[in-house]
């Protein structure tokens, strides 16, 4: 008979992913009449957005003019007409024009997140990841058999949201790493780095012969003028680049990411790509055969799923091509709303007794440092059933997730308002919880 491990004992145990952690406890409520407010999910469609209109016309369109075969399985690594509208994408954001075979289409950036961990990490191997960290990046790692540490980006005093990353520590962390993971715009902490900041990462990664993993979802909902597309400062050093439609075109459920390879020496003719095995990196002798071995890799993991939803590829790429203008007037009005309700819910953190918060610089996110909480699981479980705010604990965005808790920014402003008012009184609560205690003894 086989015996089958406990779980306390499995890799699986490992895996969290915080932001639906909480999900059985509020669908509970909700069975039994309770509403619950979802500040946890960047889901800009249940906060009143719809998508945009020209996508829904080219939806539409894409259907009622394609032949059957756009119902059927598609090319693996994704549409090679939405391919085509990505080369030329990533060329007005980058200055730098992809080759098409170096873009693949992700079913959303989740898998995108898990194919690179599998194709990059061998078992035991480190990945460097910027402390607070979206949870996939540590999950994905665990679900790799590999590791990872981090390298704090820490709030400059005085200075709004600006962000500073320790060189030092970061070039210690980096040294036993395979890849620099940089999630820029951030998620959850909403701030944006600077060129002086991302040329740092790039620094350590040339050094030691590693590549940077850029995570530029966001990239679009920007309230700063000080964001920099990575690829225009990476020089030699070979950057993967992860991006999407979920956010700036709200289509979160409809799945569509994607991965640029930007790999600017090219050490190996395309011939030998499929056919050398996995050197052991002797630092920059090794990084581009590792490098393109990885790109490999993850289209043979695409490869495994068959096809991505291909009416959707399409749809996109007909979007970014006859409706251009259109498409990116509407989401520059979304970013200004976005903005808008971000700032109201900043404001109204600010002045709560307790609470620290940096000023948002884009994304969907406010991340603010609840001083008086000891376990931020315990205290979104506390917002949840008491007041029915659905938050996320910042402890489970890894370093530097310490006190905070994560919510998002773009809901309503009378949603917003009634989770401070709710904020507000927990943290009271609290404090005269605390009190009575010392009185007592």
């Amino acid at each position: 008979m086989r015996v089958h491990k406990s779980d306390e004992f499995t890799r699986l145990s490992l895996v969290k992913y915080a932001i639906r952690d909480l999900a059985p406890l509020a669908e509970e409520l909700e069975a039994h009449g309770r509403t619950v407010y979802g500040l946890h999910a960047g889901d800009p469609i249940k906060h009143g957005f719809d998508i945009p209109e020209v996508l829904k016309r080219a939806l539409i369109e894409v259907i009622e003019e394609s032949p059957p075969s756009i119902h059927a399985y598609g090319n693996s690594s994704g549409d090679p007409e939405l391919k085509e509208a990505i080369v030329e994408l990533e060329y007005r954001k980058s200055g730098v024009r992809p080759a098409k075979e170096d873009i693949f289409i992700t079913i959303g950036l989740s898998e995108a997140i898990h194919n690179l961990a599998l194709a990059l990490l061998e078992p035991g191997e480190f990945r460097t990841l910027p402390g607070p960290v979206y949870p996939l990046y540590m999950s994905h790692a665990v679900i790799a058999d590999a590791k990872y540490n981090f390298y704090p980006v820490k709030p400059v005093v005085e200075d709004g949201g600006r962000r500073e990353i320790d060189e030092d520590v970061l070039r210690r962390t980096a040294k036993d790493s395979n890849a620099i993971v940089v999630i820029n715009p951030n998620n959850p902490a909403s701030y944006v780095l600077d060129y002086r900041e991302l040329y740092k990462i790039v620094d350590v990664a040339g050094e030691y012969g590693i590549p940077i993993i850029a995570d530029q979802i966001y990239d679009d909902i920007l309230f700063v003028d000080h964001y920099t597309h990575i690829v225009k400062i990476a020089k030699d050093v070979p950057v993967i680049v992860l991006n999407g439609f979920s956010k700036n075109f709200r289509i979160t459920g409809r799945r569509v990411g994607y991965v640029r390879f930007y790999d600017p020496e090219k050490y190996l003719p395309k011939e030998v790509k499929e056919t050398f095995s996995r050197k052991k990196r002797n630092r920059i002798k090794y990084v581009s055969m590792d490098f393109v071995t990885t790109k490999y890799k993850f289209d043979k993991l695409l490869r495994t799923r068959i096809s991505g939803p291909m009416i959707i590829q399409r749809a996109i790429a007909k979007a970014l091509k006859e409706y251009s203008k259109e498409l990116w007037e509407d989401v520059r009005r979304f970013v200004e709303v976005v903005k808008k309700r971000m700032f109201y819910g900043y404001k109204l953190l600010k002045e709560i007794e307790e609470v620290e918060i940096t000023e948002p610089q884009g994304a969907f996110y406010l991340f603010p440092k609840i001083n008086v909480i000891k376990d931020e699981k315990c205290f979104v479980i506390s917002l949840l059933e008491k007041y029915g705010y659905y938050t996320v604990p910042g402890s489970g965005f890894g370093a530097g997730g310490e006190k905070h808790i994560r919510i998002l920014g773009l809901a309503k402003e009378e949603i917003l308002e009634g989770f401070a008012e709710a904020l507000r009184k927990e943290i009271e609560y609290i404090k005269n919880v605390r009190r009575g205690s010392q009185v007592s003894a």
